[in-house]
């Protein structure tokens, strides 16, 4: 502030004198105390809206400070006169106006830019002068800062700071600021191109953007980056130049070379072309992107001599073959492929070297005729694998090879490969899934049937085959499985449960239509059982003939066939499992058939009666699952036998009233059509005892039914009481005699 005022020829004691005046204004009793109104309260106003009244008021009061000569408030711009009590200061133009003359004072906007200064606290003025002292302050700093930049990033914060004290109503030079900003947006300029050139430039855009560098007044880091990358681009043209030169003076070379190759100077040539070829994918790496006039060049020399080592590796190997040896490990190059793969390279046009060219003409011819003279070979019948070997051994010995050498080779390694799996497979018992593959692969590798080993294969394979056909006609299984499975026979051959829902003859009487018998036949029957009791009872191979079934002995002869095969058949294990369960059940029907036997005396019988018939049933039970597929004898004949005695037993001393006519008829029958053999003489007698009993109840039954005059009624009728003791007689021949018996005795 004194600054200011010194410079505009104002007085520098107005600060001083406010602060003076304010502290001793109780103590001047020639000036009145001002009341300040409610506008002149106020730090700042709003111009447009101060009251006339009140700027007379203050008119007159600066007028009256300066009529007093009292000179301790700030002099108006326009009037020179003293701001004793308030005035108006702009901070933008710098200028003092009074109350009359703040309007016109500067051409600024007050209401943003100017404050009012009224008689306000010495505290209040201090803080307002304070703040102008610190924006007049950050102004003279930021514009000495200027001075010590140096690099973009320094200008750029520069231009930050300026922003900032922009929005906080600090002025700076205007044309600096624009200076500074241009400035700014040339460099930023400079740094976009460069960072696109460091990228993807060229050599020319480099050295253009080092130049316009020198000119820039301010730093930044990719000023030294473009000229250290200017510098390496230019010393990889050079290099790059260099070795475009050496390149020509080796085609001059190679063009005056002899026509006539060796080992020793090809390998000679490929280490100087490989030399050359790492020369320039090493420049060509470390260029990157950037771009040179000689990058074309580079890359067309490195087509060239890749071209070169690629020739010079064909024709390198096409004199090596001459002392290949066949193997499973050999490889055949160069084939005809190869060589029409670099003719039709377009590196190829790049080459002058007529030899090179002419030795790849010559190897594509030797492919041609070799594959003329191997057509009638190939397209012939499968070959053997000495045949195959023995043509190979010349062949392999080309300089080059055409398609057909190619696949006789494959061919040759899978037949060898496929003897040797065979021959090892053969040497011992083969698996008969091995063996199939084995056959499979030979028939797809083309081995000839002639092949000794096909043969011995093919022979064990039938071998197989035909155990296989006995197995599956042994067990009248289907011929399309392949292996005898023990479960799949089990399950096709499963016993069904006895069918609960018929209603055995015992218990009710059938029609003649309903069990397909006439009234006639029906009539002659001593007694009929159902399909359902047959089964029931234990006496279904009566009613349903078991299919055919081969016994233990025919199976273990099977098993003996089957393991004398140098093949492992299907199914063997599966054989062994069930001749072993046979076995097995053989013997436990015989220790229960003993057991059974110790416990079935006939005074005792009655108590043990369910217990031993559920044992029974448990051994019926596993006899008919292993007897499903093979026979069992005597197993199931001594079960029936046993089961037949329960039978009996339940009949004779459990039946209530006594057992009828038709069910002993039908188990005396049992014995003689089922060919039971009782194993005691007490099981014989007890079905003696049975048999005679009702042979006396069949004769009555057959003198009733041939009834005549001279018939002796009376001993028929002790006969029958006798009978009816141990059996229930047929209700129709029962009711016949009656009859009969009735009319004897009405007649008399």
């Amino acid at each position: 502030m004194e600054g200011y005022l010194e410079s505009h020829g104002r007085s520098t004691f107005s600060r001083a004198s406010a602060r003076i005046r304010l502290a001793t204004a109780d103590f001047d009793e020639d000036v009145e105390p001002v009341r300040l109104s409610k506008m002149m309260r106020t730090e700042k106003m709003k111009v447009g809206k101060m009251s006339v009244a009140s700027n007379s008021r203050v008119s007159r009061q600066v007028l009256w400070a300066g009529r007093t000569g009292k000179h301790d408030g700030l002099r108006c711009t326009k009037c020179q006169q003293y701001c004793f009590v308030a005035a108006v200061v702009c901070f933008k133009c710098r200028a003092i106006g009074c109350s009359d003359h703040f309007a016109s004072m500067c051409k600024c906007d007050v209401t943003t830019n100017g404050i009012w200064l009224h008689h306000v606290d010495t505290a209040v003025l201090t803080q307002y002068i304070d703040t102008l002292d610190s924006k007049f302050e950050q102004a003279h700093e930021w514009e000495r800062e200027l001075e010590s930049i140096t690099t973009l990033d320094q200008l750029n914060l520069a231009l930050e700071r300026s922003d900032q004290m922009k929005r906080e109503h600090i002025e700076v030079s205007a044309s600096r600021l624009y200076e500074l900003k241009v400035a700014a947006a040339a460099l930023q300029s400079w740094r976009n191109q460069a960072l696109r050139c460091m990228q993807d430039g060229t050599l020319s855009e480099l050295c253009e953007l080092n130049r316009a560098a020198a000119s820039l007044k301010y730093s930044m880091p990719e000023i030294q980056q473009i000229a250290e990358l200017v510098t390496t681009t230019q010393s990889i043209q050079q290099q790059a130049q260099l070795v475009i030169q050496e390149l020509q003076i080796l085609k001059s070379d190679d063009a005056n070379a002899p026509a006539q190759v060796s080992l020793e100077s090809l390998h000679s040539e490929n280490h100087v072309l490989g030399i050359f070829v790492r020369s320039i994918e090493t420049l060509l790496a470390d260029l990157g992107s950037t771009g040179i006039p000689e990058t074309s060049t580079l890359h067309t020399e490195l087509a060239y001599l890749n071209w070169l080592l690629a020739a010079n590796a064909l024709v390198e190997k096409s004199l090596a073959n001459s002392t290949a040896v066949l193997s499973l490990s050999t490889e055949l190059f160069p084939t005809i492929s190869d060589i029409d793969a670099i003719w039709s390279s377009p590196a190829r046009t790049l080459v002058s070297h007529s030899a090179k060219l002419d030795r790849l003409s010559q190897l594509r011819q030797i492919c041609v005729d070799e594959a003329h003279k191997l057509q009638s070979f190939v397209n012939d019948i499968p070959k053997s694998l000495e045949e195959m070997g023995s043509q190979l051994r010349r062949l392999i010995q080309l300089p080059a090879f055409p398609l057909e050498v190619v696949r006789l080779l494959d061919k040759w390694k899978q037949s060898r490969v496929w003897t040797d799996e065979a021959a090892h497979a053969l040497s011992t018992k083969v698996g008969w899934k091995e063996a199939l593959a084995l056959e499979e692969q030979a028939e797809l590798h083309e081995i000839p049937p002639s092949s000794l080993l096909r043969r011995q294969l093919h022979s064990r394979i039938q071998d197989g085959k035909r155990w296989l056909a006995r197995t599956h006609g042994l067990f009248r299984t289907e011929l399309s499985q392949d292996e005898f499975s023990l479960q799949d026979a089990l399950e096709r051959s499963a016993i069904e449960e006895e069918l609960t829902s018929l209603i055995c003859i015992c218990n009710q009487t059938y029609h003649a239509k309903c069990i397909g018998l006439s009234p006639v036949a029906l009539s002659e029957l001593e007694a009929y059982r159902c399909q359902a009791c047959a089964f029931r009872q234990g006496m279904g191979n009566l009613v349903f003939k078991r299919p055919w079934r081969p016994t233990l002995r025919q199976v273990q002869g099977l098993i003996a066939r089957g393991e004398a095969l140098q093949i492992k058949v299907p199914g063997l294990d599966h054989l062994r499992n069930l001749v072993s369960d046979g076995v097995k059940v053989l013997e436990d029907v015989a220790a229960f058939e003993r057991s059974f036997l110790d416990r079935c005396a006939l005074p005792t019988i009655v108590d043990r009666l369910e217990t031993l018939t559920t044992e029974l049933n448990d051994n019926i039970t596993i006899v008919q699952r292993v007897e499903s597929l093979v026979q069992l004898e005597p197993a199931p004949n001594k079960l029936q036998t046993l089961q037949w005695f329960l039978r009996a037993c339940r009949l004779i001393f459990c039946s209530t009233p006594a057992p009828r006519y038709s069910q002993l008829v039908i188990l005396v029958a049992d014995v003689v059509h089922g060919k039971l053999d009782f194993p005691t003489p007490d099981l014989c007698r007890f079905y003696k005892e049975i048999d005679l009993k009702l042979s006396r109840a069949v004769d009555w039954v057959k003198q009733v039914k041939a009834l005549s005059s001279t018939c002796n009624l009376l001993a028929l009728k002790e006969e029958a009481e006798g009978i009816s003791q141990f059996l229930l007689l047929p209700d129709a021949a029962v009711s016949k005699f009656n009859l009969a018996l009735k009319y004897h005795y009405g007649r008399s």
